[in-house]
């Protein structure tokens, strides 16, 4: 288990690199959800204190908006008034860390609004935390639709926003 109150000097960083970024949980619930779900398996490896230490690296040295923004033959940009393939989105990581790497993109579709969202990207690393690898096969569509080659998926930044409000991307929620 995760304990915050142990890693109380990595706790700004954690929120500024790894933030949960929607209503559901807590950031100290979410981080110990990440422990137990993907770090303890390299436990044998990284101390919790380790893992969470390259979490932060790994994030400062992953910039997946500039990835998507200079993704070729067309940029993947927040806001555009277009959808974009499931495929580009995957190409244009799979561009930088390996083309040969499963990686995957999860979408959301909230109350009221039939397009699907961009919600997260699914990069893997090895159990040092430190070289990308492929992540586990899935056949799972994790709330995308099933053509990856149609532009159906909406990208949509959140600037200003501490949290996200579950049930609408429109809907932002300030930190106090």
């Amino acid at each position: 288990m995760f304990d915050v109150v142990q890693y109380r000097a990595l706790r700004p960083n954690l929120g500024k690199y790894w933030p949960y970024l929607t209503t559901r949980w807590t950031n100290e619930k979410f981080w110990d959800h990440e422990w137990t779900a993907h770090g303890s398996c390299s436990s044998n490896v990284l101390t919790p204190l380790q893992y969470f230490t390259a979490a932060i690296t790994q994030s400062r040295n992953t910039n997946i908006k500039r990835w998507l923004r200079d993704a070729t033959p067309r940029p993947i940009q927040p806001l555009d008034s277009g959808l974009f393939r499931q495929s580009d989105i995957e190409n244009a990581i799979k561009a930088i860390i390996g083309i040969n790497l499963n990686i995957y993109v999860s979408c959301r579709q909230f109350r009221g609004d039939v397009r699907y969202y961009l919600y997260e990207i699914y990069i893997c690393l090895d159990k040092t935390a430190t070289n990308y690898v492929s992540c586990p096969t899935s056949n799972s569509l994790r709330g995308c639709p099933a053509d990856k080659t149609q532009p159906s998926i909406k990208y949509i930044t959140i600037s200003g926003a501490s949290t996200v409000d579950e049930e609408s991307p429109n809907e932002l929620i300030q930190s106090s």
